[in-house]
């Protein structure tokens, strides 16, 4: 069973997430947040298996959260946005994966196949350096764009 936590600002999102989630016998949704600090409090207290993280939103943004996630508890993460600038760069970091708003039920699925393939082949140090070479490259295309 993966435990899974929610993070969107959008409660459209959020739904849709859960919904998804609901429909994979192996997920268990132990966390849903629309305020990104509140989330972070909640992952440290109790880290999940997997979370789905919206890259853009309000008060501190997903890759600003991912930061402060502990690398001893790093949970797989899928970045969930509308904004397809940052795909292409995560998959070439070998990122868990990316979702681009509105998905379906095949994408969905897709994903959670990674997911689970990722859980299986991967430690905790594999995630983490990942992670952070996927968050330097979103970083770098964020400034990128607010530079055009």
């Amino acid at each position: 069973m993966l435990d899974v936590v929610i993070v969107d600002d959008e409660p459209a999102g959020r739904r849709t997430l859960r919904e998804c989630c609901a429909r994979e016998p192996d997920l268990n949704v132990i966390g849903e947040h629309g305020d990104s600090r509140a989330a972070l409090e909640a992952i440290r207290a109790r880290p999940p298996h997997l979370l789905f993280l919206d890259i853009q939103m309000n008060s501190l943004d997903g890759v600003s959260l991912a930061r402060q996630l502990d690398a001893r508890t790093l949970p797989l993460i899928v970045f969930v946005t509308a904004y397809d600038q940052y795909a292409l760069e995560a998959f070439d970091v070998s990122a868990v994966d990316y979702l681009l708003k509105p998905f379906d039920d095949e994408r969905f699925s897709r994903t959670i196949e990674r997911v689970r393939r990722r859980r299986e082949a991967e430690t905790v140090a594999q995630r983490q350096e990942a992670l952070t070479a996927v968050l330097s490259r979103i970083e770098r295309g964020v400034v990128t764009a607010e530079v055009r």
